[in-house]
């Protein structure tokens, strides 16, 4: 193998360690599927001529390697036609070091493998456990680095070995970020404040921290007051939390009226602040709040339960909603490099047109 790609392959392992378990298979002995991939691949690979090498390639999948043959495993190793695995252990300054020195056929023999059935599973499982499952002559083990809950520092170092020539890297450490919850994520803290309910505990509130907000200011405050009613709330069932402080967001969209004052209060739920009304038919609202975490996903949980629409205003646009028709329901996550302001009277004023920005492939303010 040349130098430059014992080089790639190294460098490609070490940045590889990081996030899963790396296993690899040996390629000899594929049976049936073997031939499987060769026939499909043979129209995509050249052949070099008529006496090209024997194929040692495996699916590009989390896909098992074919299993090793046993007898071929020593104690400083493995070989077979297609990969040879030699161990050594070493001590130095204190520190023992195993080290394995790794050639094989086919790249696709360097593979990655995973605990769970898919990437973004949680699960666990020790790295013993997954190379018997994926047929691996040598596995090295990620630990699940990139989702320690605490922020953990790793130190790790580059080698290779050319012949007799050895080089070994300077130590480089790396630091994992903490796992970040979204505040009131599972939206167990609810807070009343005189009319206004708030998705908030109580000492957050009088500390003036804000995170998320609703439309329950536009009809619970001001001219609003006089509707005085809540659409979005904390309900202790349906809950999916558990505890005695388990709740559960409601969104109820509602028309509500009071001494001849009425009002259709949409209800919402979102990262941000409400700013003010905007006569009675609008409202000027913050979007969204500063996270600095990277995550690797959102999970949570929703029940949705639709009902006959018995409001509709008089400036709906023709050709979308009429009274009788089902109700419909949205939720979206955007992660932004700034937040802005919404005048749903004034789409055009608004500080960024909401539909563009999510529509518009070349808008760098838009990260996911």
């Amino acid at each position: 193998m040349k130098k430059s790609t014992r080089i790639f392959l190294c460098a490609l392992l070490a940045l590889m360690i990081l996030s899963s378990t790396m296993l690899i298979p040996s390629g000899a002995m594929l049976g049936d599927y073997m031939y499987e991939w060769m026939d499909y691949s043979w129209g995509l690979l050249p052949v070099a001529n008529a006496e090209s090498e024997k194929n040692y390639s495996l699916p590009i999948d989390f896909s098992a390697g074919m299993t090793p043959n046993p007898v071929l495993f020593t104690e400083e190793g493995y070989s077979d036609d297609s990969i040879t695995v030699q161990l050594e252990t070493r001590e130095e300054n204190g520190v023992v070091w195993r080290l394995a020195f790794v050639q094989i056929k086919d790249a696709s023999q360097f593979r990655t493998g995973i605990a769970g059935a898919k990437v973004t599973s949680s699960r666990v499982a020790l790295p013993s456990a997954m190379a018997e499952k994926y047929n691996a002559v040598i596995a090295i083990s990620g630990d699940y680095y990139a989702n320690d809950p605490a922020k953990t520092t790793y130190e790790y170092r580059m080698a290779y070995r050319n012949g007799s020539d050895e080089f070994v890297s300077e130590a480089v450490s790396f630091t994992t970020e903490p796992q970040t919850a979204l505040y009131n994520g599972n939206m167990d803290q609810w807070y009343k404040d005189d009319k206004t309910w708030d998705p908030i505990s109580e000492a957050d509130f009088n500390a003036g921290y804000s995170f998320w907000d609703s439309s329950n200011p536009g009809t619970t405050t001001g001219a609003g007051a006089l509707v005085n009613a809540n659409p979005t709330q904390g309900v202790t069932s349906p809950v999916h939390t558990t505890g005695t402080n388990a709740k559960a967001a409601e969104l109820k969209s509602q028309y509500a009226s009071a001494f001849g004052f009425g009002k259709f209060a949409a209800a919402s739920l979102y990262t941000g602040s409400f700013v003010e009304l905007v006569g009675t038919n609008g409202a000027k609202i913050n979007f969204g709040q500063p996270f600095t975490a990277r995550p690797t996903q959102l999970k949570g949980w929703f029940q949705y339960s639709t009902g006959a629409i018995d409001y509709v205003g008089d400036d709906q646009p023709s050709g979308t909603v009429s009274k009788g028709d089902n109700d419909l329901w949205s939720a979206y996550i955007v992660l932004t490099t700034g937040t802005f302001v919404l005048n749903n009277t004034d789409m055009s004023g608004t500080s960024k047109d909401f539909n563009a920005l999510l529509n518009d492939a070349n808008d760098s303010w838009v990260v996911a």
